[in-house]
């Protein structure tokens, strides 16, 4: 176990840390500490860049293998967790092809149906046997296989249906079996509209508007009659192709919102224990591969629950969120950022071997202490760092080891950071 004291000064601090910069470092710094000066002289209420928190690349390990440790501001990026983003596209476009399936499926199923019961069809059975073939096999080769269909081609599929639509309805007459397979026309639109872009879905409800006065006009129908048909039947597939568009959109809205909320803290913005798991796995996998390092920082902010008992819960609150805005400032763009509960905050750190760990620690500390200065709280926060290689040992190993290292900093005295590797 290892523990670091805060400095008695800023200007000892100041000068210990800028002796062991490197000049490219020391560069890194100036530039950040000018942005912090010219941040606060245009008024802004953000916390400057922990700049004696940027550290080099070559601290992180051997090989250069490891992940440049340069550290600067990022905002929480949900939709980027964990590929969330990629898996809610991945799911609809899985609901679509099985959806085209069950539909070709069904749809084969009646064209057969309707053409070897009576009444015999007008035109050609055959034809309408190998529409409903076709459509059949289509629809079992998507529910087998579940291949994965780009956008285009699932619009190339939904003008098949139409075209074996429009041919077994030809085909059967106005008095045959298949006569009235015009009505499946409305699960062609109802499909566009759900799963097709609007543009998509309103070009394949143009095709449907196409292909269906062309069926008008070869059946026995005045011109007045086929136009009201045509006019009401298509007026109809739009209203229920927009109401069904409109649906959708709700629907994956609020599934937006509640997987935002289900992994997102509502207080400071961060990511929840829930979500900090689901990433773990991923940088867990990956460290193990390439053989890099992975350390874990837990956080717990000194004499919380004083503050909340003296200056009242909505000052703890705010406390928590210019905390969770100091972790932001002072974590790499890739480190995983999260409020595990009440004051305790944990910060994954992909690809940084202790040393490098202690460095983010020391600029995370530097940081708080620098944000909520000006409030005149004297809040500070002690850091545990845990850092683990091949064997990697589980992320609740690295947390426990962090937390214990934490506890022993604050134990003695707080407003440090300490180490455990065992």
């Amino acid at each position: 176990m290892r523990t670091s004291r805060a400095p008695a000064s800023r200007s000892s601090e100041a000068s210990h840390s800028a002796a062991s910069l490197s000049p490219s470092e020391a560069e890194g710094r100036s530039i950040a500490q000018s942005r912090s000066r010219r941040s606060r002289s245009q008024g802004s209420s953000r916390p400057g860049r922990a700049g004696a928190a940027l550290v080099s690349g070559s601290a992180i390990g051997a090989n250069g293998r490891d992940r440049d440790l340069k550290l600067g501001p990022r905002a929480a990026d949900l939709k980027l967790m964990h590929a969330d983003k990629d898996t809610r596209r991945r799911a609809p476009r899985e609901l679509a092809v099985q959806a085209m399936g069950v539909l070709g499926a069904a749809g084969g199923g009646l064209a057969v149906a309707t053409a070897l019961l009576p009444p015999p069809a007008e035109g050609s059975e055959a034809s309408i046997l190998i529409a409903g073939v076709v459509a059949g096999l289509i629809g079992a080769v998507l529910l087998l296989r579940r291949p994965t269909l780009s956008d285009p081609l699932l619009g190339v599929l939904t003008l098949v249906g139409t075209a074996l639509v429009t041919i077994s309805t030809h085909e059967g007459g106005v008095i045959g079996g298949a006569a009235d397979n015009q009505m499946l026309y409305l699960w062609i639109v109802l499909y566009a509209f759900y799963f097709l872009s609007l543009r998509g879905a309103l070009l394949q409800t143009a095709i449907v508007g196409g292909a269906y006065a062309w069926l008008l006009s070869t059946q026995e129908v005045t011109s007045n009659q086929a136009t009201t048909q045509w006019l009401v039947t298509m007026t109809t597939l739009l209203v229920v192709g927009f109401v069904v568009a409109r649906l959708r959109g709700n629907i994956y809205r609020m599934v937006e919102e509640l997987s935002e909320r289900a992994y997102k803290d509502p207080l400071t913005g961060l990511l929840n224990r829930s979500a900090l798991k689901d990433r773990v796995a991923a940088e867990r996998a990956q460290a193990v591969r390439d053989g890099i390092p992975l350390s874990v920082l837990a956080i717990d902010i000194d004499g919380f629950k004083e503050l909340n008992d003296s200056l009242g819960h909505a000052r703890g609150d705010e406390v928590l969120e210019e905390v969770a805005a100091a972790l932001v400032l002072s974590t790499r763009s890739h480190d995983v950022v999260a409020r595990i509960g009440g004051d305790e905050f944990a910060v994954l750190l992909p690809g940084a071997t202790e040393a490098a760990g202690r460095a983010v620690a020391e600029g995370v500390r530097r940081e708080v202490g620098r944000a909520l200065r000006r409030e005149n709280d004297g809040i500070t926060v002690s850091v545990g760092v845990a850092t683990g290689q091949n064997p990697m040992p589980s992320f609740e190993d690295l947390l426990r080891k962090a937390d214990l290292a934490m506890y022993a900093g604050k134990r003695a005295g707080g407003n440090r950071v300490s180490a455990q590797t065992r």
